[in-house]
């Protein structure tokens, strides 16, 4: 009974995540950065302040690429292994969600890109595919099994890697185990 409500609750999550970033054409605001402001004293002194506001700049990083506004992503998903019937039709709906929501302009012009990789569900596989993607995501939206993600949890811990674990092991929940990098999903 509590597994069910955990899935309802991540996809009532996930609806909310997605209502946030769908666009309307009918409201539109749009803010910036303060201008800059001036004060001066009265009572004869002639003392004047100006504060001049913060350039609003965005800081690129690991799969941040500021300057053509692409965040990548990656997913380190079964496609092939024991669990295939089920992690590729999850890693199908990321695509089409990542698909749907660049065609709609992004978020906030950003683009997403998806880099997919097959774990087969095997520790070895999945972490030399990890190896191969953690200089290029900025996190990984997937990660298939608790063998493999547990096994991936010191490269992502010391790299600082959101992941995104598709294990119904118990210690993602702990921040000993996993030092925050995950968000659980049991």
């Amino acid at each position: 009974m509590r597994k069910r409500y955990s899935w309802l609750i991540i996809v009532f999550v996930l609806a909310l995540v997605a209502a946030a970033c769908s666009s309307s054409t009918d409201d539109t605001t749009t803010t910036g950065a303060p201008e800059a402001t001036t004060t001066t004293a009265g009572g004869g002194d002639d003392t004047t302040t100006t504060t001049e506001a913060p350039p609003a700049q965005m800081v690129g990083g690991r799969g941040i690429d500021v300057e053509n506004k692409v965040i990548t992503i990656g997913m380190l998903s079964d496609l092939t292994g024991a669990f295939a019937g089920l992690t590729t039709h999850i890693t199908d709906a990321q695509n089409v969600y990542w698909d749907q929501l660049n065609a709609a302009g992004g978020i906030d012009g950003w683009t997403v890109n998806a880099l997919v990789e097959d774990t087969a569900y095997n520790v070895e596989q999945h972490l030399e595919k990890l190896e191969k993607l953690r200089d290029q995501v900025a996190m990984i939206t997937l990660s298939t099994g608790s063998p493999p993600s547990v096994a991936s949890l010191e490269t992502v811990i010391d790299d600082s890697i959101p992941m995104i674990p598709l294990s119904w092991y118990s210690g993602w929940a702990i921040p000993e185990f996993d030092h925050d990098v995950t968000l659980e999903q049991n």
